[in-house]
């Protein structure tokens, strides 16, 4: 089984709640790969949050992580986790606004 190296659903929670403040009826997106569709994470942005899955490997195939990049890079809000490469796409966006967690120092 693949582990999930991000925030607390609560995180994603707390992003969606104050983006509909000043964007009131967007939809939220996942940006995952594959063999993360079924992650207890993922299935809560979907069941509680109604996000959708982007599922660029089904139409890009050995090319699919290139699609995934382009398209959070081109999201004009973002909520990333802790990876390079979410960090990069937020980074080199021309996003309004990013929500990105802050992990506590270990030791």
């Amino acid at each position: 089984a693949a582990f999930l190296h991000s925030p607390p659903f609560s995180f994603f929670d707390f992003a969606w709640q104050q983006h509909q403040k000043s964007y009131a009826g967007g939809k939220p997106w996942v940006v995952s790969a594959p063999d993360m569709y079924e992650h207890p994470t993922v299935l809560r942005l979907c069941t509680e949050l109604g996000a959708e899955i982007v599922r660029s490997t089904s139409e890009a195939g050995k090319d699919a992580w290139l699609a995934d990049w382009v398209w959070l890079r081109e999201a004009k809000h973002l909520v990333i986790s802790a990876s390079t490469f979410s960090w990069w796409a937020a980074y080199l966006s021309d996003a309004k606004r990013i929500y990105y967690p802050f992990f506590p120092a270990i030791g």
